[in-house]
C-alpha cells in the first residue's frame, strides 16, 4: 500500500529491488530499507497504522508484534491485531516463476529465486489449501534442488504440518549439499526422534477408543483433545493422524483435515481411506 515500508534482505532480493526503486523509479511512495546496504538507524514504527513489510520472515523475539504472509512478502502487525484478509494468489502471480520452462536454462541464482517464489506460494496456501501448499513446496524442491536453504525451508514447512518423512528427506538432502548446516542437523535429529515414536498397537487402540467414546457422548472437544495428546506422544502413528483428520472433517475444519490426511499418507503412502478422503476434500478447499 501507499506510504508503506519494505525491509529487504538477501542479495537475490536486495539488488533487484534497489535497481527497480532507485534506478527505474518504481514506487517512490514506498520507503525501501536495504539491510546490509543502508546505514540503518532506529525506526519508530506503528504497524497498526502503517504497512510494514519484510521480504523474509524474521525472528523478532517480541510478544507485541508478529509477521503474517501477504503474497510474496510478510507483513508486520500488532500481536492483538486481526490480520488483513488474505488476497487471491492471482494478485501476486508471476507467470515466468509459475512455469520457468520457457526461460531457457536458469543459473543458480535464478533457480533459487524461482524456488523462493514457490516457497512463498506454499506459505500463502498453508492456511488455505494444504494440497496447493504441498504442491508449491515440492515445486521449490524441484526447481532449486542444489540450494540447501530452499530445501531446508520446504522441510520446515512440511515438518510443522506433520509430514515427517518428507521433512526428513529435505534435511538429508540439505546436509548432502551443505554438511555444516546447523539448522538441518538440528531439525533432522528432531524429526528422526519423532519418527521413532509410533506407539504399540494397544497404546494406539486405547487412545482411539477414548476419542471415539468421547465423540459418541457428544464431547467433541474431549475427543479432539484425546487425539492431539496421543499425537504428542506418538507423532508417527498414521492411525492417529487419520482419526485427527476425520474429526476435523466432521467439524468443517478442512485445512486441518487436509494436513492430517497428507500426514497420514506421508507415513502410509497407500492408505486407502486417506486417499479417498483427499480426493473428496479437494472439492471443498478454496483455490
Amino acid at each position: 500500500p501507499q506510504d508503506a515500508v519494505l525491509i529487504a534482505d538477501g542479495d537475490n532480493f536486495l539488488f533487484p529491488l534497489s535497481y527497480l526503486h532507485n534506478v527505474e523509479g518504481r514506487r517512490p511512495d514506498v520507503r525501501l530499507v536495504l539491510q546490509g546496504i543502508n546505514e540503518l538507524s532506529s525506526m519508530t514504527i506503528h504497524p497498526d497504522r502503517q504497512g510494514i513489510f519484510f521480504t523474509h520472515h524474521q525472528d523478532l523475539d517480541s510478544a507485541d508484534v508478529r509477521q503474517v504472509p501477504r503474497g510474496l512478502v510478510f507483513r508486520l502487525i500488532a500481536a492483538r491485531q486481526e490480520p488483513p484478509p488474505l488476497e487471491s494468489w492471482e494478485d501476486w502471480r508471476v507467470p515466468s516463476a509459475e512455469d520457468p520452462s520457457g526461460q531457457g536454462e536458469l543459473d543458480f541464482l535464478a533457480r533459487s529465486l524461482v524456488g523462493d517464489y514457490q516457497l512463498m506460494k506454499a506459505i500463502h496456501y498453508e492456511s488455505v489449501n494444504p494440497l496447493l501448499s504441498l504442491e508449491a513446496a515440492r515445486a521449490n524442491l524441484a526447481v532449486a534442488p542444489d540450494n540447501p536453504n530452499n530445501t531446508i525451508n520446504s522441510g520446515l514447512l512440511v515438518e510443522r504440518n506433520g509430514l515427517l518423512r518428507l521433512a526428513l528427506s529435505c534435511y538429508d538432502k540439505a546436509l548432502d549439499l551443505d554438511e555444516r548446516s546447523e539448522v538441518a542437523k538440528r531439525h533432522r535429529q528432531q524429526v528422526a526422534e519423532r519418527l521413532g515414536r509410533s506407539g504399540s498397537a494397544e497404546e494406539i487402540r486405547q487412545i482411539v477408543s477414548g476419542s471415539v467414546t468421547a465423540f459418541e457422548a457428544e464431547r467433541h472437544d474431549d475427543a479432539r483433545r484425546a487425539l492431539l495428546q496421543g499425537l504428542a506422544r506418538f507423532p508417527a502413528s498414521d492411525r492417529l493422524r487419520y482419526n485427527q483428520a476425520a474429526l476435523a472433517i466432521m467439524a468443517g475444519d478442512y485445512v486441518s483435515a487436509g494436513w492430517g490426511l497428507l500426514a497420514t499418507l506421508d507415513l502410509k503412502a497407500n492408505d486407502e481411506l486417506a486417499t479417498r478422503d483427499i480426493a473428496e476434500l479437494q472439492k471443498r478447499l478454496p483455490r
